[in-house]
């Protein structure tokens, strides 16, 4: 009767610990007392060291996921509270070795698009977000400008032209449509719809902000997974922003210091990109040549500092006379190179006229005096005076020649007769 008593007791206690390990809980124990066949005491024993393993090893995965998926954006605690740990326990490796993968590939994305794409493309796909639309901090207009194109329509103008408007932005905390009513104004979204607004930081500053529109009946569904969101938009953040670093010292190497206009390196990086791009459209493409006159004199006259700010005036005056759409080069000392992509034929001429205008009745204070200078400029358009971008380049360099040898000040047009004009050695600066 005692043995059978025992076996009993064992029994009812294993099947008992193992309906708990089924639900992960794993701080049940078999109890033994002193006096009990060895046999039992032992199994007891193994039985408890199992169970001690369990705990130890799935709380630990559970304890570090939650630090890992745990940011002052969103707490990650409830979601493990709930759920069973085995469960969770593989649901949280499985999405850490998902980001691990997501964390690769966006690192060797070629441009920050890519990577915005990628972090759309998960969003979506795999956490089923009905809408992602992506911000992004536009620092030297200080403006909120959208990623994606048809997005303008869904961020406030309020916003756009005032992030600090932005509650996420000011905050750097998510901000639930749904938690708080009215607690944006901003949220644009329908009826049956809440938002998340995730900001993204980069640099220890929020640069974007990542806007997710979903609808309410399935608002569950997206909370319980929202630490998984929210990490994946962490480890996009500073990978956008080495980015963008990279993006700007590119831009920085491609641009002449003095003037902040593209330099003769980004000219040839240019044109062989478009070259084929405007042969396959058939786009005219005006050149304008311009070069200030009497720029030695200036120097001679106020010295070369002096001659830095006239360079840096007429450059700006330029840059306000065209589209912003249009690129204007330092194309060398005291040149300029306009280029109008996609003009109509015969129209480069009428903005090099503007250009020139603009700078005649420029006013440049140098030393206390107020001086005013003029520039030259030479036009040729592609295709209609070559085929070869470089060589009509050529024919604008000719043409601004002959404006500077027939009196300067002026605005010539290329044309055959010109292919012979510049003799060889001849000074018309």
């Amino acid at each position: 009767r005692r043995v059978s008593s025992l076996v009993s007791y064992y029994f009812t206690r294993m099947q008992d610990l193992m309906t708990d390990i089924k639900e992960g809980k794993f701080g049940s124990r078999i109890e033994f007392k002193e006096g009990d066949r060895d046999e039992f005491a032992e199994l007891a024993h193994e039985f408890n060291e199992v169970m001690e393993l369990l705990e130890e090893n799935v709380g630990a995965i559970i304890n570090r996921a939650r630090q890992v998926l745990e940011s002052r954006i969103v707490k990650a605690g409830k979601l493990f509270l709930d759920g069973n740990p085995v469960i969770v326990a593989k649901k949280v490796v499985d999405v850490l070795v998902d980001v691990n993968r997501y964390k690769t590939v966006i690192e060797s994305d070629y441009s920050r698009m890519e990577v915005y794409r990628h972090l759309e493309v998960v969003l979506e796909e795999k956490f089923g977000v009905k809408d992602v639309i992506v911000f992004e901090l536009n620092e030297s207009k200080n403006r909120f400008e959208p990623v994606f194109e048809g997005d303008i329509r869904r961020v406030p103008l309020d916003v756009v032209v005032n992030p600090s408007l932005c509650r996420a932005k000011r905050t750097m905390e998510m901000v639930d449509s749904e938690e708080f009513k009215e607690i944006c104004p901003f949220t644009s979204v329908g009826e049956d719809e809440f938002c998340l607004c995730i900001p993204m930081v980069m640099g220890g500053e929020v640069k974007g902000v990542v806007k997710l529109v979903h609808p309410k009946k399935d608002r569950k569904a997206i909370i319980e997974q929202l630490p998984f969101i929210v990490k994946y938009i962490e480890i996009t953040s500073p990978v956008v922003y080495a980015s963008k670093l990279l993006e700007i010292t590119k831009e920085q190497a491609l641009k002449d210091e003095l003037t902040g206009l593209y330099n003769r390196r980004f000219l040839d990086t240019y044109l062989e990109k478009y070259l084929s791009f405007a042969k396959r459209k058939g786009f005219t493409v005006g050149f304008i040549m311009i070069d200030i006159d009497n720029f030695k004199r200036v120097n001679d006259t106020y010295g070369h500092k002096n001659g830095d700010i006239v360079l840096k005036e007429v450059a700006q005056t330029i840059v306000r006379s065209v589209r912003s759409s249009d690129i204007v080069v330092r194309y060398g000392g005291e040149e300029f190179l306009v280029i109008l992509p996609e003009v109509q034929e015969g129209k480069a001429e009428v903005v090099a006229e503007k250009i020139r205008r603009a700078v005649e009745l420029l006013n440049i204070r140098l030393e206390g005096k107020t001086i005013r200078i003029t520039i030259s400029a030479g036009v040729a358009e592609y295709p209609k005076h070559s085929d070869d971008m470089y060589q009509v380049i050529k024919y604008a360099d000719i043409a601004l020649y002959k404006a500077k040898k027939t009196g300067k000040n002026r605005v010539v047009v290329f044309d055959e007769s010109l292919a012979d004009f510049l003799e060889e050695g001849e000074d018309v600066h």
